[in-house]
């Protein structure tokens, strides 16, 4: 895979009506039991694992009630997270791979791409002054 370059997305913040052109955004395609669910995931350097909101668990199948608990925390707040292995495809970032992924009620995005699974793939380069960043798929 080439390296793939991107321009951060920009959005319309509902409460203030300010445009935000700051969040690397990258659309990902995530797959479990023969259901996929395409979405705009954040790139999160500050993201430990890869989380996403239960909702895409209950729209690929997966019973959180089966799925190992795990506490999570960040900025934006505690609570519990549900762990489960899934598949992921990244526009453009070649084959798709497997990895966990932490589901947990009202994520304010609908998925944080963090360093496990996501990082240990790819290579980010942020070059947030030029509008910019890119990925590259880590050989292995």
């Amino acid at each position: 895979m080439a390296v793939q370059r991107f321009n951060y997305s920009c959005q319309i913040d509902g409460a203030s009506g300010d445009v935000c052109c700051e969040r690397p955004v990258i659309e990902v395609t995530l797959s479990s039991g023969g259901k996929q669910f395409v979405t705009h995931g954040l790139i999160d350097s500050g993201c430990v694992s890869t989380m996403a909101d239960s909702s895409i668990a209950d729209f690929l199948g997966i019973d959180l009630t089966t799925c190992p608990e795990t506490e999570v925390g960040g900025i934006c707040g505690e609570g519990t997270g549900y762990m489960s292995e899934i598949d992921f495809y990244v526009a453009g970032g070649g084959k798709i791979f497997s990895g966990p992924v932490t589901f947990v009620h009202n994520l304010p995005f609908s998925i944080l791409l963090g360093h496990r699974n996501f990082f240990d793939k790819f290579d980010i380069l942020f070059k947030k002054s030029k509008g910019y960043f890119t990925i590259n798929r880590v050989r292995g």
